[in-house]
């Protein structure tokens, strides 16, 4: 715990520095500093994350990189992409190296992204992204992250709306991993021209009638194939009874959204507006994730825009937002109900996977390939989790 804890302190630096009192100077050495630190804490970990534990046992299967030629990648259980871009590390023998390039790509493209779209506050941004991110986007679901990076660079295509290439960079993710299909709808949002609360809301409505009035997922499964396979598909998913817990759940990860778009509208505050128009997406698939529980998932390729958008509108607007008490009170609910969110993660029980375990047993403690040690929780915690899973990450 303690290492996790030394670093948030050195990210915070920064943040005071130069996001809060906009002291000039250093911010190259500070910015770069703060990647390799995290490239090197990714990196070089021993056993630490969930599927981590899981891709080391699969990862002397992978084929070398003179087995690329011949390796069958029809009959894979992961896309085609994944194994080359383990294949040199196979050859080497070495997981420790796959994890630092992997962490390499990872950092470098989430940093650059929030240099270029949160420009003023591009350390509170980081900050945020260790607190609540680092670990998940780092340490367990490593696929979905290269995805979630390829995003991220075809964002700047989007914009310019050049979909060609745009959809190139999806055909390329889908090759990594399945879930990147949610790519290919996220150019609609640039129908939405900017945040909408009540588009948010009705999206949400939206969402509820289609799984418990209409029962969508029967009838799209019913309509698009036959009637043996759409029941295994129907069987795959995991549908789940609403409950009260559940469904507060998600709606709290959407509350400090639709806080933030309120009071945009109200002040009229006009900075990332693409950006906010994705929020329709996250509202979308954090309440069809309260049905199905891992359509939630399709919000990971989301979160990067939230960040931004949370940090921009209240560094951006920091003064106009101080200066009106109503204004100040709803960001301030939103920003700890945020906070909260990102918190909760880590402290879930998991208590039927092991005895008072914790998802935070998952990357505590930490261990470094210079101190190898194994943590017989976690490695029980991560079995026992993973073993009632048809598939993982």
């Amino acid at each position: 715990m303690l290492i996790y804890l030394v670093i948030f302190l050195f990210l915070l630096i920064p943040v005071i520095r130069f996001d809060l009192m906009r002291i000039e100077g250093n911010k190259n050495l500070w910015f770069y500093s703060s990647l390799v630190l995290l490239i090197l804490l990714a990196g070089l970990r021993y056993r630490v994350g969930g599927d981590t534990l899981i891709y080391i046992r699969l990862f002397e299967g992978y084929p070398a990189l003179r087995e690329l030629s011949t390796f069958d990648y029809s009959g894979a259980q992961f896309n085609p992409l994944w194994y080359i871009f383990n294949a040199p590390f196979v050859t080497m023998k070495s997981f420790t190296a796959f994890q630092l390039a992997h962490a390499l790509v990872v950092n470098s493209v989430f940093f650059w992204f929030f240099r270029r779209y949160v420009p003023t506050a591009y350390f509170t941004a980081i900050l945020v992204y260790y607190f609540g991110y680092f670990c998940y986007f780092n340490m367990e679901v490593l696929r979905e992250t290269l995805c979630i990076c390829v995003l991220l660079l075809a964002y700047p295509c989007l914009e310019k709306k050049n979909f060609i290439l745009y959809y190139i960079l999806c055909v390329f993710a889908l090759y990594i991993h399945m879930s990147a299909i949610v790519m290919m709808v996220i150019p609609l949002t640039l129908l939405f021209k900017r945040d909408h609360l009540w588009l948010c809301l009705l999206a949400m409505v939206a969402v509820v009638l289609a799984f418990t009035v209409f029962d969508i997922v029967t009838y799209v499964l019913g309509f698009a194939f036959e009637e043996q396979v759409a029941s295994k598909i129907n069987s795959y998913l995991r549908r789940e009874e609403p409950n009260i817990f559940g469904i507060l759940r998600q709606l709290l990860i959407i509350v400090p959204f639709l806080l933030f778009i309120f009071i945009r509208k109200k002040n009229q505050y006009d900075n990332d507006k693409t950006i906010g128009a994705m929020l329709v997406l996250i509202a979308v698939f954090q309440t069809a994730g309260v049905f199905i529980g891992d359509l939630v998932r399709f919000s990971n390729y989301l979160l990067p825009f939230g960040i931004v958008f949370i940090v921009n509108t209240f560094f951006v607007n920091y003064w106009d937002v101080m200066k009106k008490f109503y204004t100040k009170i709803v960001v301030m609910g939103a920003l700890f109900v945020y906070l909260f969110n990102l918190s909760f993660y880590y402290v879930m029980n998991r208590s039927e996977d092991y005895p008072g375990g914790r998802n935070y047993h998952i990357f505590v403690p930490y261990y470094s390939v210079f101190n190898p040690q194994v943590d017989e929780r976690r490695e029980t915690l991560v079995t026992n989790l993973r073993s009632g899973e048809v598939s993982f990450e």
